[in-house]
């Protein structure tokens, strides 16, 4: 499973993917998985998935870098892009390097302009890549 969560002895993190609730900027993923039912915000305004990342050892970064279906771009509610990029068929969205006490999150919550398909999340923590996840949006 691409989305479950990461800890043993050689790993200081632990990444949980998912969908959650996303309330006063924090996300919480409530079940894991990446099978990802359209259910826009302006439906349920607190629905959303993506990861969050909970450090051992207290301050860590955060970034991502986000593939979504062309043509419009889901709200990255955690961090501020950075940069851009259309393609054909998708758009990459990089993030701007976050630091984060024990957790940090990376939550998306999709508009009534988005589209069904594949969304790809690379999470790096500490300016390493540490997962790739797959997340197969559906109505």
């Amino acid at each position: 499973m691409l989305c479950s969560s990461v800890l043993s002895a050689i790993s200081n993190h632990e990444i949980n993917c998912g969908v959650g609730t996303l309330v006063n900027d924090t996300f919480t993923v409530t079940k894991t998985t990446t099978d990802i039912p359209f259910i826009t915000r302006q439906n349920i305004p607190n629905y959303a998935f993506g990861c969050a990342v909970k450090y051992r050892h207290g301050e860590f970064s955060l970034r991502s870098s986000i593939t979504v279906p062309n043509p419009n771009p889901t709200t990255l509610t955690t961090n501020t892009y950075i940069s851009t990029q259309s393609r054909k068929d998708k758009i990459i969205l990089e993030s701007e390097e976050t630091t984060f006490d024990d957790t940090g999150y990376i939550g998306l919550q999709l508009d009534n302009s988005d589209h069904t398909g594949i969304y790809k999340i690379e999470v790096f923590v500490n300016n390493k890549l540490s997962r790739t996840v797959i997340f197969n949006v559906y109505k």
